[in-house]
């Protein structure tokens, strides 16, 4: 339905009555039907007449009073023209309890930069058109107002999480507070960036290593555990979120170099939450696997997010990190371990499942229930596994092992390898590879492949090996 407003102001002077019809045309331009003296009341015309029946029509979807001090004053003290109409328009704002029609449209501020609004409008929400800076900013906002289409759309209800139901929890309102901070310093191009993120990621950390087993649990068994599992990945899922916004962020405001290496400690800090804690003695190794989980699941969606956003150099540098372990008993010369550290699987967490189904992967199958955000879905996380894994093929001494590919469609193909065909998509791959030749490429991942299945990787449901999958044959074959 198009929307058709009637706009109501006052004619305060010449140059007003142009900005009016400048917003009128450009409302015009973007489909919306404008009613306006300027073009509907010809002479001969009753003015008050035509007033009052653009008010209360009902074809009118919206009423744009256009507020500047003239109109204040006039609807006010019932002068004029504009008096009648504000007559009509106010009884129609106190009559409706529930009204979104009539819509204060700023024009002029005072000297303590208050609005100028008539008294009967004073409690409804306006938009601040008063300059052209402010018209551009507010533009697509009023747009959407009149057309029902609002920028934010509160979300569908969700299920009860099942960490409420399981287990005590830190409230995240830290974390969120941190993060609010680090994002208004972000975006407002404050000095101490660098403070905030470390607040941030400090406070993440915190929270995670909170989580953390340090008492043997009082029942240990393998369902009980699996559900614990189930259950904290569960409660780390706002942590995860917060963390995609962050990166999200950063890789579109930060300069690349700076966010790499912070990005690259991110990491680490991460994985050292896989380990056991110095100060624990006695442990089960599966006391961990939440944590585990955690790492694989949020390095996924990280690499997801900058395929998304095509930060192509980022992907190989992260890829190609070396992180410190904290494990004191490894050699120094095998301290430093590669992305390989975050794969992880969990028998415990299979026990924790309620239905009989046998996954080649407990962690992918958490991860995929898991998988709520609008902008990374799990198609994506797919195409993330399957591109590091194409890393691991062109690079030696990285190992990995795709867990979420084993729940690919027939002939599944990602789509950043299906671009590859053409040579300026090919660039992308070759870069985060570290090689320039298709042909060298294409050798190593035949060679990948053949590693890979000795391993016993099994494809699943899966029609096609990973040759065909990374789109070989066809790499860099369109000019």
């Amino acid at each position: 339905m198009t929307p058709k407003v009637f706009i109501s102001y006052s004619w305060s002077s010449p140059a007003h009555k142009e900005r009016v019809k400048a917003i009128a045309d450009r409302l015009l331009s973007d489909g919306v039907d404008v009613v306006i003296d300027i073009y509907d009341l010809k002479e001969g015309h009753d003015k008050n007449s035509f007033m009052e029946k653009m008010v209360v029509d009902k074809s009118i979807t919206s009423v744009l009073v256009m507020c500047d001090s003239a109109y204040a004053e006039k609807a006010d003290n019932k002068k004029n023209g504009v008096g009648t109409e504000s007559q009509i328009i106010s009884k129609q704002v106190y009559t409706r309890v529930e009204q979104s029609k009539f819509i204060p449209i700023v024009c002029e501020f005072d000297e303590d930069l208050e609005p100028y609004l008539p008294v009967f409008m004073g409690s409804l929400i306006w938009i601040d058109l008063s300059t052209p800076e402010k018209e551009n900013h507010n533009w697509e906002r009023l747009v959407r107002l009149l057309n029902g289409k609002p920028a934010d759309i509160k979300p569908k209800l969700g299920k009860r999480p099942s960490y409420l139901d399981s287990g005590q929890y830190d409230p995240v309102s830290e974390p969120h507070a941190k993060f609010n901070s680090l994002k208004q310093s972000i975006l407002q191009n404050r000095t101490g960036v660098n403070y905030y993120r470390r607040d941030f990621v400090d406070t993440v950390i915190e929270y995670l290593d909170g989580m953390r087993i340090r008492t043997r649990p009082e029942q240990n068994d393998l369902a009980v555990m699996g559900k614990k599992i189930i259950s904290d990945v569960a409660a780390m899922k706002p942590i995860r979120d917060y963390i995609c916004e962050w990166i999200t962020l950063e890789v579109e405001f930060t300069g690349q170099d700076d966010f790499s290496t912070e990005l690259v400690k991110f990491f680490e800090r991460i994985l050292l939450l896989t380990e056991v804690p110095t100060t624990i003695n006695s442990w089960q190794t599966n006391w961990y696997d939440a944590q585990k989980t955690f790492a694989l699941e949020v390095f996924l969606y990280s690499v997801a997010i900058l395929i998304r956003l095509g930060k192509y150099q980022l992907i190989r540098e992260v890829l190609s990190a070396r992180f410190l372990s904290s494990d004191r008993q490894l050699p120094p010369e095998l301290r430093l371990v590669t992305i390989s550290a975050f794969l992880s699987d969990s028998d415990t967490l299979q026990a924790g499942f309620e239905d009989d189904k046998r996954y080649y992967s407990p962690i992918a199958e958490l991860i995929k229930r898991n998988a709520d955000r609008g902008d990374i879905s799990f198609n994506d996380l797919m195409q993330a596994d399957v591109l590091i894994l194409f890393y691991s093929f062109c690079n030696d001494g990285v190992y990995w092992y795709p867990n979420t590919v084993h729940y690919a469609s027939y002939n599944y193909s990602p789509e950043l390898f299906l671009r590859a065909t053409q040579h300026q998509y090919f660039k992308y791959l070759a870069m985060i590879a570290g090689m320039q030749s298709a042909q060298e490429i294409k050798l190593r991942i035949k060679a990948g492949v053949e590693r890979l299945n000795g391993s016993g990787f099994r494809y699943g449901r899966m029609g096609s090996g990973f040759e065909n999958m990374m789109n070989v044959e066809y790499l860099d074959s369109v000019k």
